[in-house]
């Protein structure tokens, strides 16, 4: 049997903190009630980027999860070579 290394990855997550969430609205607000289409251009292009390195800091997180999980799975189950019936003719000669 195969055992199963289980890493939930909702317990890595944590909610903002209020103060954050505070600080995310008030920055909402400011945008709505913004008439200056260049700055909302300039936000929304500093959003889609930092969006993009979040994404990739993650998926990159996520991938070395995925090894360090693949060799804790190989070191609590290593791989047994099957006996070749050749070679115990070859070493009993010997």
């Amino acid at each position: 049997m195969t055992d199963y290394v289980h890493i939930d990855i909702t317990e890595l997550v944590e909610p903002p903190s209020m103060e954050e969430e505070f600080t995310m609205e008030r920055k909402i607000l400011e945008l709505q009630e913004c008439n200056d289409i260049e700055e909302l251009k300039k936000e929304t292009a500093s959003l889609l980027r930092e969006n993009l390195h979040q994404l990739h800091f993650v998926s990159r997180c996520l991938d070395q999860i995925a090894v360090l999980q693949s060799q804790l799975i190989c070191a609590k189950n290593p791989v047994r070579q099957p006996k070749s019936w050749w070679k115990e003719i070859i070493l009993r000669k010997l």
